[in-house]
């Protein structure tokens, strides 16, 4: 098992001792920048669902004054970090390797519902047509490949887990959702009741 950084492992032999150094620090502040920009998306997300009544309302809540800090939605997101951070921390290694697996896995079926839905949002060229189904054949084809791989495998069940899930909740939100529309399209088309005249000698 390797215990150090590949990099390290890579550059070791070449006498050069700061290098390592400065390849792990590039790679601790990308990982701190994608950390921040994911923590940023989350919460916008968050913010959105809450005011379209599609999450607990909480979260849409704004400090007064002039910065409107989303406090609970900051707040739980980086509750969902602090669970990761101590996740890897506290779990056993093949356990955490399962996590991280489904958590991939999940990002590629983002990106291929992303494409699928595309189709329908956007017109498309033919060289963006052919772009599409590409890149839905390479997620496809990189999905399907941790099917295959021991360590992987359990990962991948558990990210159809997930999916699972998150079907059921949406499925359950298209009843809320078409009550919603219903009741926009019913008070779209009332008609306001008519007054009456009811000044003397009105005709």
């Amino acid at each position: 098992m390797i215990l150090e950084s590949p990099f390290q492992v890579a550059l070791g032999s070449y006498n050069l001792p700061f290098v390592p150094h400065a390849f792990n620090a590039i790679l601790i502040i990308a990982g701190f920048s994608t950390m921040v920009a994911s923590l940023f998306a989350v919460t916008t997300i968050l913010i959105t669902l809450a005011q379209d009544h599609d999450a607990p309302s909480i979260f849409a809540t704004k400090t007064s004054g002039n910065r409107q800090m989303p406090l609970f939605a900051i707040g739980f997101t980086t509750g969902g970090i602090t669970v990761t951070v101590l996740m890897a921390l506290l779990l056993p290694e093949n356990i955490f390797e399962y996590v991280t697996t489904a958590a991939g896995i999940m990002l590629l079926l983002n990106w291929l519902f992303i494409l699928l839905s595309s189709g329908r949002l956007l017109q498309l060229s033919t060289w963006g047509k052919i772009k599409r189904y590409l890149g839905m054949v390479l997620i496809l084809t990189a999905i399907t490949g941790t099917a295959f791989h021991e360590t992987s495998r359990p990962g991948f069940w558990i990210s159809l887990l997930f999916v699972g899930i998150i079907g059921l909740v949406t499925w359950g939100m298209t009843f809320k959702w078409k009550k919603n529309v219903q009741g926009a399209t019913y008070k779209a088309i009332k008609l306001p009741n008519p007054k009456h005249d009811n000044r003397e000698g009105a005709t």
